[in-house]
């Protein structure tokens, strides 16, 4: 995602022959593959039972994909308006979401789990540690130059 994101802000013109519209067009397949995989072997089970939101989920995080694929083809020819830019960055927020899956796969990691959580936990502590860093280095830096000034 942050490959593309570079490479859409640097790139003069974005064309579908993109490597990375290819790569995004064989993983949109990998995971429409997955889905179906999982609808032929599950059946009405999908929607059932206590991973019925994930299912739901990993559906929207495919279904999102083929819509963006679709606008992007209808209005290849078109010039660009405010609102197919609006609808562009909108169309953007299921590749954000896919990072979303990740989730699901690390709370099977207890220990990375726990490790994640106590990073994000200590992060308050880091603030006030950074705050006192900065603090001494404002007040050396306000000695120093003191000093060099009145030598």
């Amino acid at each position: 995602i942050a490959a593309q994101v570079q490479h859409e802000a640097l790139a003069d013109e974005t064309s579908d022959e993109d490597l990375l519209s290819l790569l995004e067009y064989v993983f949109v397949g990998i995971f429409s593959s997955e889905q179906v995989i999982r609808f032929v072997a599950l059946r009405c089970q999908v929607f059932r039972g206590t991973e019925k939101f994930w299912n739901t989920f990993d559906l929207m995080i495919v279904i999102l994909p083929w819509v963006d694929i679709v606008v992007r083809q209808i209005t290849a020819g078109t010039p660009t308006y405010p609102v197919s830019a609006a609808l562009a960055k909108i169309m953007k927020l299921p590749r954000i979401l896919r990072v979303l899956r990740l989730y699901r796969a690390a709370r099977y990691v207890n220990s990375l789990r726990v490790m994640v959580l106590l990073i994000i936990r200590s992060l308050i502590s880091l603030f006030w540690v950074f705050v006192v860093i900065v603090g001494i280095v404002l007040i050396f830096s306000i000695i120093l130059t003191q000093g060099v000034t009145d030598y």
